[in-house]
């Protein structure tokens, strides 16, 4: 995960499309991470209140967009299923999780490094 003032670019394990839900709460969320792979919290600005939602090919225009608080947002992405990929990267359950809630702005953490390969 790589992280700009106002961007957040999310590296997943395949290149084609992969399931990402991407959820606002209103508070801080308490997620299980027993089975997650990887996890990182980081901050977000969106000073428009608009969320783009796209993939590296798809065209701005017409990408997702979702209203958000215009406030310092923090962001926790959550990675499951990175064992499950396989040999040629091509096939997998790998699926990804975007927490976004209102929150002042602070550091980077990872709560969970994922070892595989």
């Amino acid at each position: 995960m790589t992280l700009a003032d106002r961007a957040l670019v999310l590296s997943t394990a395949r290149n084609m499309e992969v399931p990402v839900t991407v959820e606002l709460h209103a508070a801080r969320p308490m997620p299980d991470l027993a089975p997650v792979d990887h996890a990182v919290e980081a901050s977000l600005r969106v000073p428009s209140g608009k969320l783009i939602i796209a993939g590296l090919t798809d065209e701005m225009k017409t990408a997702a967009r979702i209203a958000v608080p215009k406030v310092e947002l923090r962001v926790l992405v959550l990675f499951t299923g990175l064992g499950s990929l396989s040999e040629d990267g091509l096939a997998g359950d790998d699926r990804y999780t975007v927490h976004l809630w209102p929150e002042k702005a602070s550091g980077t953490v990872v709560h969970r490094q994922w070892q595989g390969g």
